[in-house]
């Protein structure tokens, strides 16, 4: 299963409707649940995490073999902004994601 973050976006949105239509299992982590609602139907499961909070990251990695991350906020400031999505967002996720795959090992 690919797990893509930030795939209710432009971007996202296609990197996930292309892995579908390649017949791969996709699941979607979205901050907001509805905004997903598009992409079930094609059958992309979906998730409600945020990378801005760790904790919420365990459920949306699990049982994924793969990761694409398209999320980003170069358009926000404050706390939605690039420097806690892109910089310490990422950060959370590669730290979640390399302790989920140790611990599939």
């Amino acid at each position: 299963m690919i797990l893509v973050i930030g795939g209710t976006g432009r971007l996202g949105g296609k990197v996930a409707e292309l892995l579908r239509a390649d017949g791969r299992d996709v699941r979607i982590m979205t901050r907001s649940l509805w905004r997903a609602e598009a992409l079930r139907p094609a059958g992309a499961d979906a998730v409600t995490a945020d990378l801005r909070h760790p904790g919420s990251l365990p459920a949306a990695l699990r049982g994924a073999d793969a990761v694409v991350c398209t999320a980003h906020r170069a358009d926000a400031a404050g706390a939605d902004g690039p420097r806690q999505v892109d910089g310490a967002g990422i950060a959370n996720l590669i730290t979640r994601a390399r302790g989920q795959h140790r611990s599939r090992t």
